[in-house]
């Protein structure tokens, strides 16, 4: 069963010009509140919910391959795989709150992604890329953009399907993603980009959670 939110009793519809179905009734609700508070020409900040269903009907859907290859590049490359040698105190840290994140994988989805030290490009294990891509191809087409949106802010594929199903909430995700940058923040200060970067950060992952969870289980 699908939604259709509207604005002023009219049913919207996406860029492409289709009905903007959406898979459950608080997200129809959801776009449709957005558009009723808009007068005249909305600006993309207003209506964040409505820009991922129409990404997800528009693009997502017609080209889901490219969606799962998104994703799946995250994870060959995945953030929580790669780990400082030196300060060891960064090295510990790394290791002490990014590794149970891959144990999970492990267990959950029989994804053992491998670890690396330094920051040079290593080879992924295969079978565990296999083992997200399946998780991956089982999504419907609004929790596989939400999945592959997550893995490009986090630069984690792990960490984008802790979020995707409640593994970790958003504030958690984003401190982990930031870890490296935090650990230094605590050594010299932390400098205005960072802050920036983080604010910004925050806002976009506060709306994909809020799209995510009202996607339902």
């Amino acid at each position: 069963m699908s939604y259709i939110p509207q604005r002023a009793g009219k049913d919207l519809k996406t860029p492409q010009g289709v009905p903007m179905a959406v898979p459950t009734q608080q997200l129809a609700d959801a776009i449709s509140s957005e558009w009723a508070q808009i007068k005249g020409l909305p600006k993309r900040e207003q209506i964040p919910l409505t820009q991922y269903a129409n990404t997800a009907i528009d693009h997502t859907a017609p080209n889901r391959d490219g969606a799962i290859k998104a994703f799946l590049g995250h994870a060959e490359g995945d953030l929580l795989c790669y780990r400082a040698d030196e300060p060891p105190a960064l090295a510990a840290r790394q290791a002490q709150l990014w590794q149970p994140l891959l144990d999970w994988a492990r267990a959950t989805y029989g994804a053992d992604l491998a670890v690396f030290t330094g920051l040079m490009p290593q080879s992924q294990n295969p079978a565990a890329l296999t083992a997200l891509r399946q998780q991956a191809e089982v999504l419907d087409d609004f929790k596989l953009l939400a999945l592959a949106q997550a893995a490009g802010l986090f630069g984690s594929a792990v960490l984008a399907l802790a979020l995707l199903t409640g593994r970790l909430n958003y504030q958690q995700a984003m401190e982990l993603s930031l870890l490296d940058e935090l650990f230094q923040s605590e050594q010299w200060g932390e400098p205005e980009e960072l802050k920036e970067k983080r604010d910004g950060l925050e806002k976009e992952l506060s709306e994909l959670a809020q799209f995510i969870n009202l996607l339902g289980a």
